[in-house]
Parts: structure tokens; C-alpha cells; sequence
């Protein structure tokens, strides 16, 4: 199959997965940051357990390496960068009722704010490509300095940036084996607490049952392109488009277009799914969102996304299943904003 094939088709799965699991629905993530109704962190709880299981036998089959997301550095603060980014995705979220992939379903089903998130998010895409590196040459990684004396007699300086432990297991000491059956307890029992208290009132497929379409698309993505689930950089690779167009002479070198191509995969999958299978798609009552917020929520959602290095997908149902502590720290701090903002007094 060819990369044009496949990254269309497994945005397709992933597309379809998200819709038939009902968490595109502004009123589910309203309901979610609002501490109102727990089916969007069940559901993404059991797509990220299915996941990690998933990335680990694929790993050790060597059908393809993992690839643990790295910090987003500002300075020597390691992981300032996927915390700020996070708390940004998490109030992006709170005020438009979307992520940077669940707003592609959104368009190609109808909702009414979700084409004004979307151009909100390329809007994002587009600042992100000019400022970020900005950010980064303001904020450099600091190197460490040394003084060694060498055998002359003569100090000579040295300067490195110390290695990182990436993942939870390699920080810690503890086997993969270990982390993830730990991981896996706290998710099952995450979704079984929140069931129990806080049944879910949706008229979706139950979470847990959503959790394993997403993961079913996670394995899809695994198979056909050899690499996990993501969708912001399709964000990034339209600014980096934009930018080519609007300033060449700024130009970092060939485009890539794959995550635009699995951006729409995912419009075609959930458009494809509603039209043939209607059953599948539950509709709730319409959400309104204001379009200016539509628009502002998209770009800083975006922004975030980028600065943190991947969004709800990447590194909330791809991220979490390496043990990357860069994503533990970005849906955290996503969580974290979101909820804040939502619980703010009007």
C-alpha cells in the first residue's frame, strides 16, 4: 500500500473510531471538563491502556520501535514546555468543546462550531511555525559547563547537556513489564471508580467498548504505518505550507504533507461512517459556541499542542502508552487547565 494510501486509511479507522465512541461531541467534553460526566476520560483511558499494550508488542516483535515523545525544553526547565502546552490544549478544549482531532469530526459531521475550531487551529499552526523556534532561540537548552584539567596541565572547558530519562520506567529503575502492568491497573481501575460513581448517562456505546474502537484504530496505525496515533503536526505541516507560500525565503527545507493526508482520512472515515452506518453516530442536543471563541479556542488549542509537542491523541492515547513522562506531564497539566477554566464563576 503506499504512503498516501495508508496514511488516508488509517485516519479513516481512527476518523470512525472517534465517532462511533461519541466523544467528538462538544457537549461530552463540555460535560467532561465541567466534572459533570466521565465518558470522555473513560473512554480515552481505554484507548490509551489498549494502546500501551499494543506499542509494547509491537516493540517487542520489532514490528516497529517506539517512539517516546521527548521534552519540551524552555531554558533548563525541562518540561515547562509540555506543561504550558498542556495547560493551553486543556483550555482550548474547555472553551470550544474540542481537540485538535475530535474538530475534524466535528466538521465532517456538521457541528456548527467545529468548522470556526478548525480555522482556529490552522490559525495556531500558522503562529506556531513562526514563533516557536523564536521561543526556542529565547529560551535555549543551557548546556553545563565544566573545567577539566588536562594532562598539560592546561583547564580545558566542556560543555554537554545531560542525558534524560524520557520514560517512567527508564527514571525510576523499574522493568517495562512492571510500569505497564501498573499502568494498566490504574487505568481499568480509573475506569471502573468513575463508572461505579458517576455512571454514564450517554447515549453512546459504552466507554470502555469506545476505548477499544480507538485502540482497535491505534493497532491499524501500528500495522499499515508502523507509527502511533497523532494529528496536531497536520496543523504544523499546513503553517510550514502557508510559510513556503507566503515567505520562500524563510523555507526549512521539503514539505511533508503525511499528517495532512491522515487529517483527511480522519474527515473521510467519520463522514463515511455517519452516511452508511447512522446507527452508529448518536446525536445529543447541540452545543452553542460563539464563534470568535470557536476561533481564538482552536488557535490556542493549537498553539499548545504544538509547544507541548502533540495534542490529546499523541500524547494523551500514543504517549502515555510509551511511558513518556514528557506526555504524563502534558495531559496532566491538559486536565489541569481544563477543568480550572471550566470551574471558573461565569
Amino acid at each position: 500500500m503506499s504512503a498516501l494510501a495508508t496514511d488516508i486509511v488509517t485516519g479513516a479507522i481512527f476518523g470512525s473510531a472517534l465517532t462511533a465512541a461519541g466523544v467528538y461531541q462538544p457537549s461530552v467534553i463540555f460535560s467532561q471538563m465541567q466534572l459533570r460526566s466521565y465518558h470522555m476520560l473513560q473512554v480515552f483511558l481505554g484507548a490509551s491502556a489498549t494502546s500501551a499494550l499494543l506499542v509494547h508488542i509491537a516493540s517487542r516483535t520489532n514490528h516497529c520501535p517506539v517512539q517516546t515523545r521527548s521534552p519540551s525544553s524552555l531554558g533548563r526547565v525541562p518540561y515547562i514546555g509540555n506543561i504550558i502546552g498542556g495547560l493551553m490544549i486543556g483550555i482550548g478544549m474547555a472553551t470550544t468543546g474540542a481537540c485538535p482531532g475530535t474538530v475534524i469530526v466535528q466538521s465532517a459531521l456538521g457541528v456548527s462550531s467545529g468548522p470556526y475550531v478548525a480555522c482556529g487551529g490552522v490559525l495556531g499552526g500558522i503562529t506556531s511555525v513562526k514563533l516557536l523556534p523564536i521561543l526556542k532561540r529565547t529560551f535555549p537548552d543551557r548546556a553545563i559547563t565544566s573545567n577539566k584539567a588536562t594532562e598539560n596541565g592546561k583547564n580545558e572547558v566542556k560543555k554537554f547537556v545531560p542525558t534524560q530519562a524520557h520514560t517512567v520506567h527508564e527514571k525510576y529503575g523499574y522493568s517495562i513489564n512492571t510500569v505497564l502492568f501498573v499502568y494498566e491497573v490504574l487505568c481499568l481501575g480509573m475506569i471502573a471508580t468513575t463508572t461505579i460513581f458517576a455512571p454514564s448517562t450517554s447515549a453512546y456505546f459504552s466507554p470502555m467498548l469506545g476505548g477499544l474502537f480507538i485502540g482497535g484504530a491505534q493497532a491499524c496505525s501500528i500495522v499499515l504505518s508502523r507509527k502511533t496515533l497523532g494529528v496536531s503536526t497536520g496543523y504544523e505541516q499546513i503553517g510550514q505550507a502557508f510559510w513556503s507560500v507566503a515567505s520562500p525565503s524563510t523555507g526549512n527545507g521539503p514539505l511533508s504533507y503525511n499528517s495532512i493526508r491522515f487529517a483527511l482520512g480522519v474527515f473521510l472515515g467519520a463522514r463515511a461512517l455517519a452516511t452508511y452506518i447512522p446507527a452508529l453516530v448518536s446525536a445529543e442536543a447541540a452545543v452553542s459556541v460563539p464563534r470568535i471563541t470557536a476561533v481564538v479556542g482552536g488557535a490556542v488549542m493549537v498553539f499548545g499542542a504544538r509547544l507541548a509537542g502533540g495534542c490529546t491523541s499523541g500524547h494523551g492515547i500514543s504517549g502515555m502508552a510509551t511511558m513518556s513522562l514528557a506526555s504524563f506531564y502534558t495531559v496532566a497539566a491538559m486536565f489541569t487547565g481544563g477543568i480550572s477554566y471550566s470551574l471558573l464563576p461565569s
